[in-house]
């Protein structure tokens, strides 16, 4: 789920208003590392995992390139759809935590630390607005293109794009199947919605999910043809109000909540790299993030990327205001 909300402890709260989420499933990471706990941590991104609670919470979050970092979910997923990347509250620190992730040493000259201070060349960055599903709120869209002007400004060349609709239909046999494979001591202290997914893979196959692979990677592919990078809001809408997602049974509360990831999922089907760097402040003073997109083994061009946005934007995203 893109929120921490389960029935078995309190909901995971955002440090710069509690009354919201901080995102998931790697929301405590996020709210952690916000409040300032922590200085960074590793989270699990399945379909924007460390990327939404990155956003929610004002930091920089990365998944990285299918299958680069070691990942222990890989005997559960066939499908190469999870992968472990950093949440840090900058790019320097989210590029030493990946070269940790790696065993790499980061005063190495070809580590992610010391290649993302290097400014990137002047790119295409294709610039999308309308998720794949849902619509997007006007302050994420306000947001992005901010991002955009800021990085035209610094030489790059911004290409608006339509994006590509799906539906959720299309994109379940893929989670159906890959939950399905998960150890289960007891299945019936699971939450509604995995054990709604769990049921639901019953009426599919794997060969429906790697069908609905291949067919979300070709649209994607033709969606951002004639770019180098991709710019969109990471989540289209704030971070919601706690319990702003609670219904009856799994598959209703799924569903609502599907919009989170609208703009995150793509990577984890393509397997390319995707960032999520924060870039400005809803009206309410909740922190909004802006994803960049790139193409399988981009790690690096995507890190730097992120780095120049970062310098770019206004605004300090420090420790979290956590006085309440």
């Amino acid at each position: 789920m893109p929120v921490v909300e389960p029935d078995t402890h309190p909901p995971t709260r955002n440090p710069w208003n509690p009354a919201h989420t901080s995102g998931g499933s790697s929301g405590g990471a996020g709210a952690a590392v916000a409040a300032g706990f922590i200085p960074l941590s590793p989270g699990s991104d399945g379909a924007g995992s460390v990327r939404i609670p990155a956003s929610a919470s004002g930091l920089v979050g990365l998944k990285p390139t299918r299958n680069f970092v070691p990942n222990p979910h890989a005997p559960f997923d066939p499908f190469g759809m999870t992968v472990i990347g950093p949440l840090a509250r900058s790019v320097s620190d989210a590029a030493a935590l990946l070269d940790a992730l790696l065993d790499l040493d980061p005063r190495r000259p070809t580590s992610h630390f010391a290649r993302v201070e290097q400014t990137p060349p002047r790119l295409r960055i294709g610039l999308i607005t309308t998720p794949p599903i849902g619509q997007c709120d006007p302050e994420p869209v306000a947001t992005v293109e901010a991002a955009a002007r800021a990085l035209e400004g610094r030489g790059h060349r911004i290409i608006p794009l339509a994006g590509q609709r799906a539906t959720i239909e299309e994109f379940l046999p893929i989670y159906q199947r890959m939950i399905v494979r998960s150890p289960v001591l007891l299945p019936g202290r699971l939450q509604p919605v995995t054990a709604w997914f769990r049921e639901s893979a019953r009426r599919t196959t794997d060969e429906a999910a790697r069908q609905a692979i291949v067919t979300l990677t070709e649209r994607a592919r033709v969606a951002v043809e004639g770019t180098d990078l991709v710019l969109t809001p990471t989540i289209p809408i704030l971070p919601p109000r706690i319990g702003a997602f609670n219904r009856q049974g799994g598959e209703a509360t799924f569903l609502a909540a599907s919009i989170m990831g609208s703009f995150t999922a793509a990577a984890n089907i393509t397997g390319g790299p995707a960032a999520t760097v924060p870039f400005g402040l809803s009206e309410e003073g909740l922190p909004i993030g802006v994803q960049i997109l790139g193409r399988p083994g981009d790690d690096v061009l995507v890190l730097r990327l992120a780095r120049e946005l970062e310098a770019a934007r206004r605004g300090d995203f420090g420790l979290a205001p956590t006085g309440d």
